[in-house]
């Protein structure tokens, strides 16, 4: 006789897996990106092969939305033999890198304090972002160093500055020419010079910047010939100028000497007549001999009447008046 079979229902519940998403972390401006997932939970060395469907995931964040902690959200994965349950990661944007790109470093005085330009690079999506620059310098030198000191803008928190902040620099002297101005004098006459003009000052600077005297060098000494002869300025030195002179012009006119003219009134007799006419001693300076004579030049006659003439002298002397 056969026993009574003993039997009873049972049933196999589902292990419980947990699927958690990887906290992930990428620079303003990228698009989100997967990282993956961990598993906890498989048994009897089974894996992830035993799993349907593919890993979804989704995101509490949109490309360009400011850096900070952002939700990673996964689904989409069945299992017979699991109950699974779905752990959120962390997606974190972190503040992007700018690159530093440096214009001139040999900076041109210009009375003001200075630093070479900089502009920060790898900026995304139009965004306005400025640098602060610190170690500003005024007056001509070498081995300067500006620094980078921070950014600004409305975006500027999703950014952040590069290891190498700094650059050297200098700044070179600005260009000053020094003109002298032209001038007149009379034969006899001491050298003498009617200034200098200048060209290149910056900031409203004048000559008090500059260190030294004026000097002017003509090649002209008192009772040379008349003619022209070129003044040259110098002795100004600066520190923060490269100056050029510019050379001007001394023009040595003729001194006048006063003509006194006799026999200008003729009766008509069939001569030729002309006046005579001599110079005024008192005006020849330096004991120049100058002769006796005084050319007369008759300029015009109407009928048998004297109208006019004038006396010329020759080298560094002319006749003060004439008849």
């Amino acid at each position: 006789k056969l026993p009574v079979a003993n039997t009873t229902e049972f049933s196999i519940s589902g292990a419980p897996l947990t699927i958690t998403a990887k906290n992930h972390t990428i620079p303003y401006g990228d698009l989100p990106t997967h990282d993956g997932v961990t598993y906890s939970g498989f048994v009897n060395g089974e894996d992830e092969s035993v799993l349907s469907s593919s890993v979804n995931y989704s995101y509490s964040y949109s490309r360009y939305e400011d850096v900070g902690d952002y939700t990673i959200t996964i689904s989409g994965v069945t299992a017979t033999n699991y109950d699974i349950t779905f752990v959120a990661g962390t997606l974190t944007v972190a503040p992007k890198e700018v690159g530093l790109s440096w214009g001139e470093t040999a900076l041109t005085y210009n009375g003001s304090e200075q630093t070479p330009a900089v502009t920060a690079t790898g900026i995304v999506k139009r965004d306005e972002i400025d640098v602060t620059v610190t170690g500003g310098e005024t007056s001509v030198g070498t081995g300067y160093t500006a620094t980078v000191t921070g950014l600004t803008g409305t975006k500027a928190g999703n950014y952040t500055l590069p290891a190498t902040k700094t650059q050297e620099f200098s700044i070179v002297k600005a260009s000053l020419t020094v003109t002298a101005n032209n001038h007149s004098i009379t034969y006899g006459d001491a050298p003498a010079n009617s200034g200098v003009s200048y060209t290149g000052f910056v900031n409203n600077e004048d000559k008090s910047v500059l260190s030294g005297e004026i000097s002017y060098d003509c090649g002209y000494s008192q009772y040379d010939d008349v003619g022209t002869y070129t003044i040259t300025p110098g002795g100004l030195t600066s520190s923060n100028y490269d100056i050029t002179y510019t050379p001007g012009t001394l023009t040595v006119n003729p001194k006048e000497v006063g003509i006194i003219w006799e026999g200008t009134s003729f009766t008509y007799d069939g001569t030729a007549k002309e006046p005579t006419a001599t110079k005024k001693s008192a005006d020849i300076v330096n004991n120049d001999d100058v002769g006796e004579t005084v050319t007369v030049t008759i300029s015009a006659k109407e009928g048998s009447s004297l109208t006019g003439g004038e006396a010329k002298l020759v080298g560094n002397y002319r006749a003060k008046a004439a008849l």
